[in-house]
């Protein structure tokens, strides 16, 4: 530390007094602490304590003192002083936002009580689960299903209310979309994480109206967890382009969360965007969902294999590129006994003595039993050993007839 430190206090030792100054002074506040070790303020106001982290708005307001700041401080401390707990359901249910993150826990208990650290969510598109956060001036906190217990509501009233958080900045989205011959891409950034525009997609009719007022097809980017672009009326050209724009944005995303585009249904519902085979766009989209399945299952296959009380093979899921340049994913069967198969484009049978035999997961299935393993997102399918050998013949002979 300077000299000139060593007199008046370093920066974050000066950011952090001043808060503490503004915290006693905020009226129903009665007692608060600056502990500059975890660089924190406890406060007290009446029965409700809480604490203040310095160091996210140290990095939120670059050290800067000035009206932002006091204005963060003071939406932080409002509610407490007001009586309100953090923990409470009307502190919570102003400030619920949807999120979505990858999805890829080894287990899912929605609905049941697993204990505090399990976050509440639900699928929304494949690979995608849409959870649900308490935004606050400094962090968000996820809610779990331990919250829906103390708050005395259930999963679906959350999930409705964060979803009515976002309704008025769903109607001011609108005004941009209009009719128009020219294709549009529109980019929506959200760098600080604040305006929970890249969770629109999630509310009910957003896209669909997007599409309705344009007259168009509204394709939706959502790379990183924060942000999204939208193009209306793209062509098959601009849509390649955008998909290679979208890949790179996955690679350099803080927090990825898909490469490939979404639209909606013909019942307005969100969904990944898909092609025929012979479609130009297809070699595109098929790396893209190769790329998001393998990212999101890997995860999930380490926590499985780590897991001493799950007795079957985790098969891992692989991104393979065929001779023909064409991507897709695979995954191994093993002779040994049961295994927890990730769904695949590809199953490759494994034996013992080294032979392999492979098959597209739609041909296996006419053959074999692939039943769902439950409690898992992505899926898994619970198999025993291989299938028996007159199956297995069967097999090898529709393995010699096709050629993909």
């Amino acid at each position: 530390m300077s000299f000139m430190g060593r007199i008046f206090g370093s920066p974050r030792d000066r950011f952090g007094k001043h808060i503490l100054a503004q915290v006693l002074a905020f009226e129903g506040v009665d007692v608060a602490e600056y502990d500059p070790d975890s660089y924190e303020i406890t406060y007290r106001c009446g029965s409700a304590q809480a604490k203040l982290s310095l160091d996210i708005l140290f990095r939120r307001f670059d050290g800067e003192i000035g009206p932002e700041l006091e204005q963060a401080v003071a939406e932080l401390l409002e509610p407490i002083a007001a009586g309100l707990s953090p923990d409470s359901w009307e502190y919570a249910e102003p400030r619920l936002r949807p999120v979505l993150r990858q999805a890829g826990l080894a287990r899912i208990g929605l609905g049941e009580f697993h204990g505090q650290d399990v976050v509440l969510g639900r699928p929304a598109v494949p690979y995608l689960n849409e959870m649900v956060v308490v935004d606050m001036p400094t962090t968000i906190r996820f809610v779990t299903v331990f919250d829906l217990r103390r708050w005395e509501v259930d999963a679906d009233q959350v999930f409705a209310t964060a979803h009515g958080n976002l309704t008025e900045l769903a109607i001011n989205t609108m005004a941009v979309f209009a009719p128009s011959e020219r294709t549009q891409v529109l980019e929506y950034p959200d760098d600080d994480g604040d305006t929970y525009v890249g969770s629109l997609p999630l509310i009910p009719g957003w896209l669909a109206g997007a599409g309705a007022r344009t007259g168009a097809q509204a394709l939706v980017f959502l790379s990183g967890h924060l942000g999204m672009f939208i193009t209306i009326g793209a062509t098959d050209e601009l849509v390649n382009s955008l998909l290679a724009v979208a890949d790179q944005r996955y690679d350099d995303a803080l927090r990825p969360l898909s490469p490939l585009p979404y639209t909606v249904d013909e019942d307005g519902v969100l969904v990944p965007y898909r092609v025929p085979r012979n479609h130009p766009v297809w070699p595109a989209l098929r790396h893209a969902e190769a790329k998001l399945a393998v990212a999101v299952y890997g995860p999930q296959t380490e926590m499985l294999r780590a897991d001493e009380e799950v007795e079957a093979v985790a098969s891992a899921l692989l991104h393979v590129r065929g001779p023909n340049g064409i991507e897709h994913t695979m995954t191994p069967w093993s002779a040994g006994g049961p295994t927890l198969l990730p769904k695949a484009d590809y199953i490759v049978f494994v034996n013992d003595d080294g032979e392999t035999l492979r098959l597209a997961w739609e041909d296996v299935s006419e053959y074999v039993d692939l039943p769902v393993a439950p409690g898992f997102d992505p899926p898994r399918y619970l198999v025993p050993a291989h299938p028996a050998e007159p199956v297995m013949a069967r097999l090898r002979t529709l393995a010699a007839l096709t050629d993909d």
